[in-house]
């Protein structure tokens, strides 16, 4: 939100529909205001761009990352970026596998994903960038409150004399 509006998240330039996993973001930029509606996706309320990893064909880079959590949640992350021609061409691959529980019974999520991109240059200051994602998502979620009993909170509330019956307008009303 900017002064109060709704921005949008866009991933590359391009409105992303979702949510938006961050294993292959590089970078992250804002733009709001004038700049938004100009540059970005069209929303007053401002944009956060999200720019996806791409392929370096200076050096070869590895990474992994690989995290353990509650409820029997882990995830892991590879990347990897590999020069075929010196200064020219390169390659990077990311992949994502996920698995998390709840500490609610019957409730998981298992998240898979892998993005390739590549990068061939023609000159210093002219390149071409490739990239392809996809990222799937599956599971069992719950709500993101938990349940609801008014009918106990009300109980509790009239045995407490905090709620009484008011009989010239038919209706209970709290003190």
């Amino acid at each position: 939100r900017t002064r109060g509006l709704v921005g949008s998240v866009s991933l590359d330039g391009f409105r992303s529909a979702g949510r938006t996993d961050i294993y292959n973001v590089e970078s992250v930029g804002s733009g709001r205001g004038p700049n938004a509606i100009l540059f970005g996706t069209g929303t007053a309320g401002g944009v956060l761009n999200m720019r996806t990893k791409s392929a370096n064909p200076v050096r070869h880079a590895s990474t992994f990352e690989f995290r353990l959590g509650e409820n029997a949640s882990r995830r892991g992350v590879l990347d990897v970026n590999r020069v075929l021609l010196k200064d020219r061409l390169a390659v990077r691959t990311v992949g994502l596998l996920e698995e998390s529980g709840s500490h609610q019974p019957h409730l998981y999520t298992r998240k898979k994903g892998a993005t390739v991109a590549a990068q061939y240059r023609f000159a210093k200051d002219t390149s071409v960038n490739a990239s392809f994602e996809d990222t799937r998502t599956r599971g069992v979620s719950g709500r993101k409150w938990p349940q609801l009993d008014s009918v106990t909170l009300f109980l509790q509330e009239l045995g407490a004399g905090r709620v009484v019956w008011d009989a010239a307008q038919e209706r209970y009303e709290t003190l």
